[in-house]
């Protein structure tokens, strides 16, 4: 488990140098092409892995039961969302949200902005690494697949339709897709206008463009409008006439 992280860690904090002077649309296609590339190559490298991946791996005698698993994979995470939260509060926190927002501020204030992009990208790979770890428990085996273009554009999706500025976002975004992909496909409606299991990803995407359309902030920016609108309400007010005496010293100013 230690080397394990320690290695995800380490490869993170290198990739993360790598991208971190690459912004927008250059580093999404940077993070699309690690994938590519650790994909075809555990999947060549027969030495360290091959196609069928590595098989008959047991969780750890506590952990080694479904629902106990599941358990602690809901703890986990209620950890490291708390952890992001307390994170965000602090002075690197914050630095890291400035330079999310304007990173040429950031850099003109005197602040490294490749050096906290690189550590975000580093701390975002630790957690990866623990959830891999129970992913790994839960299916007893890990293979090429499961960092190929195809989970990685999963893990994108969940982001978008959740909120990717909102911690909130993933449990949000996860709980949605989850539920769309396990439910709605056994919906009559669906198969009647000839969206089969195969082209489910359609509705996906539908999902997602409707969701970028009313607010690229996701289901979380959408419910924040949605609380700002009911309470930022303007009230009607009458319109009095000015006395006198403002009348007057209105005209003296």
């Amino acid at each position: 488990m230690l080397f394990a992280l320690a290695v995800t860690t380490a490869m993170a904090f290198l990739l993360g140098a790598l991208g971190s002077r690459t912004t927008g649309i250059y580093f999404l296609m940077l993070t699309l092409v690690y994938g590519v590339i650790g994909y075809y190559f555990f999947a060549q490298v027969v030495t360290v892995s091959g196609p069928g991946g590595v098989t008959s791996i047991t969780a750890p005698a506590p952990l080694n039961a479904r629902v106990p698993l599941y358990y602690a994979a809901v703890g986990l995470s209620a950890l490291v969302y708390l952890a992001f939260r307390a994170i965000g509060r602090t002075n690197f926190g914050l630095a890291l949200q400035g330079v999310r927002d304007d990173p040429v501020r950031m850099a003109s204030l005197g602040f490294n902005v490749a050096l906290h992009r690189t550590l975000a990208f580093t701390l975002a790979g630790f957690v990866a690494g623990l959830s891999g770890l129970l992913n790994v428990w839960f299916n007893g085996q890990i293979d090429p697949a499961s960092i190929a273009i195809g989970p990685t554009l999963i893990l994108l999706i969940i982001a978008v339709i959740g909120g990717i500025s909102h911690y909130e976002g993933a449990w949000l975004g996860a709980f949605v897709y989850v539920g769309a992909s396990n439910y709605l496909r056994e919906l009559p409606l669906v198969d009647r206008i000839g969206i089969t299991p195969d082209r489910f990803n359609t509705v996906i995407g539908l999902i997602v463009l409707l969701i970028m359309v009313l607010s690229p902030e996701g289901l979380v920016g959408i419910a924040q409008k949605g609380r700002g609108w009911r309470r930022g309400r303007p009230r009607e007010r009458s319109i009095e006439p000015p006395t006198t005496s403002e009348t007057m010293e209105g005209t003296a100013r």
